[in-house]
Formats: structure tokens, sequence, C-alpha cells
């Protein structure tokens, strides 16, 4: 037994010791630089979504509030039926029909006026013949 080193009970037990603490110490800063590296990974995650976030919130900034849009829609469905547009021009063709009936029945009451002004021309222009007709008989009767 003389090259071989017989280690007694106790430094046996330092040496297991010290074996496991090295064996802890490796595991502490593994777990410790596996921690900073989840550490990293979570906040450039995080820093994604809080980008992401962000381009969302200015996104929603362009689009339309849904009362907005509901309203502009109805409107636009309420104009673009064809319900609507034959509902709209029957009351414009009436409107119309009315007021074309109503010039019509100006030019009659304008062409009845007319006739009516060249029957009074035309009367007046025979009392005025008359008159004259009977002036100058009684002037040649006078003489």
């Amino acid at each position: 037994m003389g090259d071989k080193k017989i280690l007694g009970l106790r430094e046996y037990l330092e040496l297991l010791l010290r074996e496991a603490e090295r064996r802890a110490d490796i595991q502490r800063a593994l777990l410790l630089r596996s921690l900073e590296e989840r550490d990293s990974q979570l906040e450039r995650r995080l820093n994604t979504l809080n980008e992401l976030r962000s381009e969302v919130l200015t996104d929603r900034a362009l689009f339309t509030p849904k009362v907005a849009f509901d309203t502009v829609a109805s409107r636009l469905e309420h104009f673009l039926t064809r319900e609507y547009y034959e509902e709209q021009h029957k009351g414009l063709s009436e409107k119309v029909d009315v007021n074309v009936a109503a010039l019509a029945e100006l030019r009659r009451e304008i062409s009845n006026l007319r006739s009516r002004n060249a029957g009074y021309a035309a009367a007046l222009a025979l009392a005025i013949t008359v008159f004259s007709v009977i002036l100058v008989i009684l002037q040649f009767i006078r003489h």
C-alpha cells in the first residue's frame, strides 16, 4: 500500500463536501446565466409587445369609430336603395306634373287674354271707325 494514498474519514468527507460545493457553484452559475438569458429574452419580448401596442394605437387612430361608420353607412344605405330612389323620383315626378299642368293652365289663360285683348282692340277700332264715319257724315251734312 505504499503508493496509494489512504485518506482518513474526515479528509474523505471534506473532499466530498468540497466536490459538492464546487458542483453547486457550477449549477448556481449555470442557473444564473440561464436566468439572465431568460430575462433578456423576456425583455426583448416585452419591447416587441410595446412596439406592437404603440403601432396598434397609431393604427386605431386611423380608423373611423363604429358609431360614425354606422351613421354614415345607414345614410348611404338609405340613399342607395332602389325603393328610396323610386319614392323620391315619384315625389319629384308628381311635383313636375303639377308644375307642368299649372304652366299649361297659365299658357291657356295668356292665350285667352291675348284673344280677348285682340277682340277688344278690334271692337275699339270698329267703334273708332264707326265714330269717324259718323263724324264725317255729320260734317258733310252740315256743309
